[in-house]
């Protein structure tokens, strides 16, 4: 009996012989019958390649960066497709097959109902996972897994004025196997709490709040440069002129000193400076009532 008769009469037993290949007519098998009468397509040839998991991190920026904009740098551990077997796990490269099952990924077993009564029943290979194939020589790499963990580099370019929050994708950059196709990589921008040099970010506007003496509230004549966040402009003069009172609470608007708009060229929010007036004894009563009394 040739190789190929063996081959058939293990997978099929003596009715494959007799019928040209498998049971159920020349050529054919009952697998594949049962398949199509029932619509289930079980052996349409492999499917294809299901996508892995998302990967996920964060950032973290200054809200001086979220204003200027930022080009960063970074490195990440992910898994790869090995480089030196290009995933096949096998130090030449190459892929043989399974001696146990012959390349198929499937074994028979005939089991005795009764005397002279069969049963024929298919399983995956346990040798090989129902892959038909195997690895002669393991990859020194990756020991034969087709894949190792290592540091990617990345490059975000944070534009001025991206809101908190974003998300930067990156398509099919994250996880790596020969098993599936890579899902993205998702960074996630978010804002630190330091570096904001004292402002707060609401959408396209910047909100301060600025102390002032009861001396200052009362009698103007005063001026302070207070940091900015822009890197051209990183000052901003705030002043009142003689004798224009400041009550605590007020509100003062700087138009287009505030964020810039993502999508807008040359175009920025408000910024909206709050004042807080410190008096004696944290009294409530407005700077113009102090103004009357005695000992002011």
């Amino acid at each position: 009996m040739d190789d190929e008769k063996r081959q058939i009469y293990d997978r099929y037993g003596k009715e494959g012989l007799q019928n040209g290949g498998a049971p159920g007519g020349p050529g054919g098998d009952p697998f594949d019958m049962f398949a199509d009468f029932f619509g289930g397509g079980r052996r349409r040839g492999p499917p294809g390649k299901p996508r892995g998991r998302d990967a996920e991190s964060d950032l973290g920026y200054t809200l001086k960066d979220f204003f200027n904009g930022a080009n960063t740098d970074f490195n990440l551990e992910l898994q790869n497709i090995c480089d030196k077997c290009s995933g096949t796990g096998s130090k030449d490269g190459q892929l043989h097959p399974c001696k146990t099952c012959r390349g198929t990924g499937r074994m028979v077993q005939k089991v005795q109902l009764a005397p002279g009564m069969f049963q024929q029943f298919e399983q995956v290979c346990p040798h090989c996972g129902g892959q038909g194939q195997q690895i002669v020589n393991k990859c020194d790499k990756c020991t034969g897994s087709g894949v190792f963990r290592g540091e990617r580099s990345f490059t975000i370019h944070l534009a001025p004025g991206t809101p908190r929050e974003h998300i930067e994708v990156y398509q099919g950059q994250a996880d790596q196997s020969p098993q599936w196709n890579a899902g993205d990589l998702k960074i996630h921008i978010k804002e630190k709490p330091e570096g904001n040099l004292g402002y707060r970010r609401v959408e396209n506007n910047l909100y301060r709040t600025e102390v002032l003496s009861l001396k200052e509230a009362l009698n103007g004549g005063w001026n302070r440069t207070i940091p900015f966040l822009d890197d051209y402009e990183n000052t901003i003069l705030l002043k009142r002129e003689k004798g224009k009172i400041v009550n605590n609470g007020d509100v003062e608007v700087i138009e287009g000193k505030g964020m810039p708009l993502i999508n807008g060229v040359d175009e920025f929010g408000n910024l909206y400076i709050q004042y807080h007036v410190v008096t004696p004894g944290g009294s409530k009563e407005s700077v113009e009532e102090l103004l009357h009394h005695d000992e002011l």
